[in-house]
């Protein structure tokens, strides 16, 4: 998200990506709301250029739903982020699904995230790893074919709804809906959808 950042002049303070130091959905969330409700306590000011923060007006969680054992958690962390104002953006089952529809149109359903990699692999054409590396050649690609990729998952979220599929539904990605919050959070002249 930060490349994307970039590519719509969003500074930093505006949109602020925190890695905490754990990976189930449950836990994303909890840190979300603690972020949300005592921004100013849980940032260094540097962290923030050198700004205060109110507050935000979104917290985003991303993960993905990869891990069969912890796709029990999904429910009660979707529940717990909507009762805060958290919004999910889940990835099934992992965020290469995302960059994956950059290249192609239905591309699942997928055994596990390994797959997705596999899948992604073949479709860049080149190989790829989770390096910051390895994303910057990626992102060359990823960049002119966002509202593509955007228009992809939309149509993959509304099949599954249509089909009633369980959840989490393999594969789908909300990456989309957080794409589209920062494209409307700057300038309409900035703007790339």
């Amino acid at each position: 998200m930060s490349r994307f950042r970039a590519k719509l002049r969003l500074e930093a303070a505006t949109v602020h990506v925190i890695h905490p130091g754990f990976t189930d959905a449950l836990n994303l969330v909890e840190a979300a709301i603690t972020l949300k409700e005592e921004p100013h306590q849980r940032l260094a000011r540097g962290e923030l250029g050198n700004r205060d923060v109110e507050g935000f007006d979104h917290v985003w969680v991303v993960f993905d739903a990869d891990v069969p054992h912890r796709q029990r958690q999904l429910a009660p962390a979707f529940d717990l982020a909507r009762y805060n104002g958290i919004e999910v953006a889940l990835s099934t089952p992992s965020v290469e699904l995302w960059l994956l529809l950059h290249f192609r149109d239905r591309p699942g359903p997928f055994l596990d995230s390994q797959a997705a990699e596999r899948a992604l692999r073949e479709a860049w054409g080149q190989t790829y790893d989770k390096s910051e590396a390895t994303f910057l050649r990626l992102w060359q690609s990823l960049s002119p074919q966002i509202a593509r990729a955007v228009q992809r998952a939309s149509q993959i979220r509304q099949y599954h709804e249509a089909s009633g599929a369980s959840f989490p539904p393999n594969p789908s990605t909300d990456a989309d809906l957080l794409v589209l919050a920062m494209n409307a959070a700057v300038q309409p002249h900035l703007r790339i959808i």
